[in-house]
């Protein structure tokens, strides 16, 4: 079992073993992992293996937002969470098989 309050932005990677989540745009949509598990999905500025927003989780109900969007400031943050939150959906239904959540 995952220990979220651990985890920190610095510790996650690109889990390279499955092609980047969304092509083409200033930044990148990953799956994460920690140890070499995925455990979520994360943004990295594009080139860079530095994550900068992040959502890790094994359920829905129990997902955790990492760094600057959990709280976001303003319509442009929103809407990235928003499309961090989708990709997060498919790293459910993909990685670890859930297939009860929705997507708004």
């Amino acid at each position: 079992m995952m220990n979220k309050a651990e985890i920190k932005l610095s510790q996650l990677r690109k889990w390279t073993d499955v092609p980047k989540i969304v092509n083409d745009l200033a930044d990148e949509t990953w799956f994460v992992t920690q140890n070499n598990s995925p455990i979520g999905v994360g943004l990295f500025k594009k080139n860079s293996d530095q994550c900068i927003v992040a959502i890790v989780g094994e359920h829905e109900e129990d997902r955790v937002v990492l760094g600057n969007g959990s709280s976001p400031e303003n319509a442009e943050d929103e809407l990235v969470l928003h499309g961090l939150e989708i990709a997060f959906f498919a790293y459910l239904r993909s990685i670890k098989g859930d297939d009860a959540h929705s997507i708004d």
